[in-house]
């Protein structure tokens, strides 16, 4: 059977919410058709590494602060609830860092993001093993840079990708998110990742559950792309770092069949129905029921 593999940048909408009928994605919007699993081709336990790169962060130290408690918050809290049903369960923090830049350049495109990346890691604290499908780099931009896509379309917050690092590894084994900041708010530090957070989230759950474009989409929708339109809800922090929780998307649930709050608790019937179980619970054989157990049946 040939491979079917989505074409990168997997790009993700402005605006959460208030999108029009031309916006990036218009075609997932509201399509209710869900995703298929192709080669399942999923993140199984993230490890993130979190890059904020320009001079902005070295002078406002609370921006990088709120982007490592962003990601950990989803990666590592219960945003990651409904992943669940792909294989996805809990992540962690791999690593953090800051890359001053005085100079950032005004555009970048595809190829420069992914240039720009392989040249930071030799400065960051983990670099991708042969065949690593673990690591994945969440690139914060400066606020100078804006980016650019082959497309030419420029209604889009962030995009998720993938490269080859090693040239030993048999497929690609560098995933990451590239987050716009252009039009972030710079009036703090926790303002400016909170304007980007609903793209954060948008861009790790689409790479955790489809990392190279073989995982779970269907045409050229993944998971997020389908309830971009359904607009933000306030996830509490976990670390508490931010008091106020953060606006993040909703992603497609092929158990619900509907975009849903990735937090909300799973449902164990409907957990049962995908295991063909309905209703038996000892018919698992299991002593534990979490979530670690229920995303295990699906990889």
């Amino acid at each position: 059977m040939a491979q079917i593999r989505l074409v990168g940048p997997r790009v993700s909408a402005m605006r959460a919410g208030e999108l029009s009928s031309d916006d990036t994605n218009d075609g997932c919007h509201g399509n209710l058709d869900g995703v298929q699993p192709h080669d399942k081709a999923i993140i199984s336990h993230v490890r993130v590494v979190v890059v904020c790169w320009g001079h902005f962060y070295q002078r406002t130290p609370s921006a990088f602060d709120n982007a490592v408690a962003l990601c950990k918050d989803i990666v590592t809290g219960p945003y990651f609830n409904g992943l669940a049903q792909y294989g996805v369960g809990r992540g962690s923090i791999a690593g953090a860092g800051t890359i001053d830049d005085i100079t950032p350049p005004k555009t970048l495109s595809e190829d420069e993001a992914r240039d720009k990346l392989l040249g930071f890691l030799d400065t960051l604290p983990d670099r991708p093993a042969v065949n690593d499908t673990s690591l994945l780099y969440i690139l914060f931009l400066p606020p100078e840079t804006k980016p650019t896509i082959s497309t030419g379309g420029d209604d889009f917050c962030g995009y998720h990708n993938w490269a080859k690092f090693n040239s030993e590894s048999q497929d690609s084994d560098l995933f990451y998110a590239i987050i716009r900041t252009d039009g972030a708010d710079r009036s703090s530090g926790e303002a400016f990742i909170k304007s980007v957070s609903y793209c954060v989230s948008h861009e790790i759950a689409e790479a955790v559950s489809s990392r190279d474009g073989r995982g779970y989409f269907l045409g050229a929708c993944e998971i997020s792309d389908l309830c971009e339109q359904t607009g933000t809800h306030n996830y509490p922090s976990p670390s508490s770092l931010t008091a106020g929780g953060w606006d993040v998307e909703q992603y497609w649930s092929e158990w619900d069949h509907n975009c849903v709050n990735g937090e909300d608790p799973i449902s164990v019937r409907r957990f049962l129905q995908a295991v063909q179980s309905p209703g038996d619970l000892r018919a698992l054989h299991t002593p534990v029921l979490n979530i670690e157990y229920i995303a295990s049946r699906f990889r």
